[in-house]
């Protein structure tokens, strides 16, 4: 089956660790517009957010022709790459990834008070042939007296992103000063998982396979 294995933990060693938070303090995006002032949670999400991006790439990697591997290029603000994290033929994947916690969810930028940070890829752009990865990091790690050989990471779901407006599943977040420029995809209260919702689960399959045919 297409999607054997793809929910298992992947373990990043130390060698894509150490790229991921090289490509983390190299950013330049300019996140006080997006509403994030907190420099050193920026280079978290960023190096969280790379993390993420690979532990897709590596569980995708032989279910789907010709994928690409995640880019480390840095653009500045004003050159700024709306290109989806990886692509796979005509199949553009966009990589949400979120740290450890009980209740997961995945954060997304509607607009901000500049009209600056929006993630057009989601919000604005055609959803025919786009999937969505949510992918969660054990991390922060639980003992960080010593640098970690690994980290790991899980596939939670995967959706195509047609799915996810039809179906409203982005929310306003629950906290209250993030519901002006921010959507929320939430985990376990939308029961949003390949096993309580089949119909996304075989829509995943459906689009993989009309691109990949």
């Amino acid at each position: 089956m297409i999607f054997d294995g793809i929910y298992e933990p992947y373990d990043l060693w130390q060698d894509e660790i150490n790229a991921c938070q090289q490509f983390a303090l190299a950013c330049s995006d300019n996140y006080d517009k997006r509403g994030q002032k907190n420099k050193q949670k920026v280079r978290e999400d960023k190096f969280i957010g790379k993390m993420g991006e690979l532990i897709a790439y590596y569980r995708l990697r032989d279910h789907l022709c010709e994928l690409s591997y995640p880019s480390f290029e840095i653009f500045d603000k004003r050159h700024k790459s709306w290109l989806s994290d990886m692509s796979a033929g005509s199949l553009d994947i966009a990589c949400k990834t979120c740290r450890r916690q009980n209740d997961p969810s995945w954060i997304f930028q509607l607009s901000d008070d500049t009209g600056h940070g929006r993630d057009k890829e989601i919000f604005d752009e055609a959803t025919d042939d786009k999937l969505v990865a949510f992918i969660q990091m054990n991390y922060p790690l639980q003992d960080q007296s010593e640098p970690a050989e690994t980290i790991s990471g899980s596939i939670m779901a995967l959706a195509p992103l047609s799915q996810l407006r039809a179906k409203e599943l982005f929310w306003d977040p629950r906290k209250e000063d993030l519901g002006g420029y921010k959507r929320a995809v939430y985990l376990f209260p939308l029961n949003f998982n390949k096993f309580a919702k089949p119909e996304i689960h075989q829509s995943v399959h459906d689009l993989i396979e009309r691109v990949q045919a």
